[in-house]
């Protein structure tokens, strides 16, 4: 596709048990605008910037997450 541009981007998620609200930045991020129901992240970057992505197949890892461990912050992922 031509045309995506590339933008530095935030969102927020909000943790369960704690009703924190954390501020997630993405820096150079494809912005699919309307042609994506949610924001796909791309493990391999966020491996780069020092996140542990744990993104094993659900039967091998029953609770897949994104961990800092600058921020000793767990995010759980879902399918």
């Amino acid at each position: 596709m031509d045309g995506i541009p590339m933008v530095q981007a935030g969102t927020a998620y909000s943790h369960p048990k704690t009703g924190e609200t954390i501020i997630l930045v993405v820096n150079q991020g494809l912005y699919m605008g309307d042609m994506l129901k949610s924001y796909l992240l791309t493990p391999n970057q966020l491996r780069h910037f020092g996140i542990i992505v744990d993104d094993c197949p659900i039967h091998l890892a029953p609770d897949p997450s994104l961990f800092s461990p600058h921020d000793e912050l767990r995010i759980p992922l879902q399918l």
